[in-house]
């Protein structure tokens, strides 16, 4: 694919999944034990707790703990937790999701494990301490508290990229741990655990970035618009949701199509009523 070609087609893919996103928000009620897939490229399959066959997966597909999401090659997916927390796997990919609660105490829970490929998660920031977020790959795994990063699962080991805020990333049944992050006050920004043991830290530019990772920049950016201007609770998202369902077909299309407010990219949202 020629260079220009790939830019179109990055672009394309972000705007694509910004306006996505806008309405993912008022589109989907997700439950505290749940994900939901708001993007599906090419093939995406699911494997349900207890069953042997995989089933393709579709936008509002609904995942649960003990469930996995698959993609094959030339796709890719995108799965929305409760918190706004977004995930996207790259093509080739496989993620198990471990467990997906809210504790008595009011801990989030998330554990996910990477089987092969990449996964990039957008994770809202934890107000409680003691909330986990943790991607586990083959050799190493990730914990965080709210930031981007990457894991990326191959056959010879498993990498942590850190895009922003910082990681605690450690290797799977050894000694090595380290916290990294993107800010300069961290010596390093990438964790590696090489299949056979061997582990290596170093740093890498955002310039070095290769087109999913871009998209994947490009992306975040309109996500943190997107969580400072729409931050709906419950109530809100049923009331949307509800009206979206009583409006007729061409009022359906406004609420979909209207602009925001103001110039520059944001969230669509519906117009007020006259």
């Amino acid at each position: 694919m020629s260079r220009l070609l790939r830019i179109f087609a990055l672009s394309v893919a972000l705007t694509a999944t910004v306006c996505l996103l806008a309405w993912a928000q008022a589109r989907y009620e997700v439950a505290t034990d749940q994900a939901a897939v708001i993007q599906v490229s090419g093939t995406v399959e699911g494997l349900s707790t207890g069953q042997t066959a995989w089933k393709p997966l579709v936008e509002s597909s609904l995942l649960r703990a003990g469930d996995r999401i698959r993609t094959r090659s030339d796709s890719g997916a995108a799965i929305l937790l409760s918190d706004q927390t977004i995930m996207k796997l790259a093509e080739n990919s496989e993620l198990l999701l471990v467990d997906l609660r809210l504790s008595e105490n009011g801990n989030w829970i998330r554990r996910f494990q990477l089987k092969v490929g990449r996964v990039w998660s957008d994770v809202t920031p934890m107000e409680k301490a003691d909330s986990i977020f943790e991607v586990q790959g083959p050799d190493a795994m990730a914990a965080v508290k709210g930031t981007a990063f990457e894991v990326e699962a191959g056959d010879d080991g498993t990498e942590v990229r850190v895009w922003e805020g910082s990681v605690l990333a450690t290797q799977k049944d050894g000694p090595a741990s380290d916290v990294i992050g993107d800010d300069p006050r961290f010596a390093h920004n990438r964790f590696r655990v090489a299949r056979q043991g061997g582990v290596s830290r170093s740093r890498f530019a955002h310039s070095q970035a290769d087109p999913w990772q871009q998209w994947n920049l490009a992306n975040r950016q309109a996500l943190l618009k997107l969580r400072q201007n729409k931050r709906l609770d419950a109530v809100k998202l049923k009331a949307i949701r509800q009206r979206f369902k009583q409006a007729p077909p061409p009022a359906r299309q406004r609420l979909r199509r209207t602009a925001p407010n103001r110039p520059g990219p944001g969230p669509l949202r519906p117009r007020p009523r006259r």
